[in-house]
């Protein structure tokens, strides 16, 4: 599925859950991946954790779902999510997966290395960076890191950081409001398929904020629509 600027995201609903997922962005990846059928109608009981709720805007959607009788109502809206897949291992992130050193840690003695990445089967960067983030989702912790993602429209964002060492602590600086962008070391993409490759060594994983392992190399793909949620 695919929504353009100015689509409606989701319809009314007053059909009970097909799963109910109280906790973090992980738990409800876990959740979705052990559930035997597919596209299933979640409610989602996020905790403080949760970067994802902040992204569907969980607590807007209820405030503004009244009824012209006082009733509550419920929109269900489809939202995709991130299969990534190393070392042999097939895995589920809802919100974010970072690989390398994340852009929220980022500092002058960080190292880098080669990579390359492809998106939808095209080299789309050859060269050093720190690390990746591939997004469906708009937040990572306070940071507005992924402005322009949104985890209903079909595909995966893509950052990579390149930013020299005197760059970074001032882009860090700018996470929480999302003014790092536009950068001329951030290269920003978005695909459904997106491979990284790693030269000299593995790099950590973590996949909604949890840590997932290390990599040399990585591939994800985006399922759209994964499941819809009770908004």
């Amino acid at each position: 599925m695919s929504i353009r600027p100015g689509d409606s995201w989701g319809t009314p609903t007053d059909a009970a859950p097909d799963l109910v997922v109280v906790g973090s962005d992980a738990d409800l990846a876990q959740s979705l991946k052990s559930w035997p059928h597919p596209n299933p109608l979640i409610s989602f009981e996020p905790n403080a954790e949760s970067d994802l709720a902040k992204s569907v805007g969980l607590a807007s959607f209820r405030e503004s779902a009244l009824s012209s009788d006082g009733t509550t109502g419920k929109i269900s809206a489809p939202i995709d999510a991130i299969e990534y897949r190393f070392a042999g291992n097939t895995n589920l992130a809802m919100n974010a997966v970072e690989v390398g050193v994340s852009p929220l840690v980022l500092r002058a003695t960080s190292r880098s290395k080669e990579i390359s990445v492809t998106i939808n089967g095209r080299k789309f960067f050859s060269g050093v960076a720190s690390g990746v983030v591939v997004a469906n989702g708009q937040f990572i912790g306070a940071a507005d890191l992924i402005p322009r993602s949104h985890p209903g429209d079909g595909r995966l964002e893509v950052h990579i950081y390149s930013l020299k060492s005197g760059e970074r602590s001032a882009m860090r600086r700018r996470l929480a409001t999302g003014s790092h962008l536009p950068h001329p070391r951030i290269a920003t993409g978005s695909g459904a398929r997106i491979r990284i490759e790693v030269k000299g060594g593995a790099w950590p994983i973590r996949a909604d904020s949890e840590l997932a392992g290390r990599t040399g190399r990585i591939e994800f793909e985006v399922q759209s629509p994964a499941a819809r949620l009770l908004l």
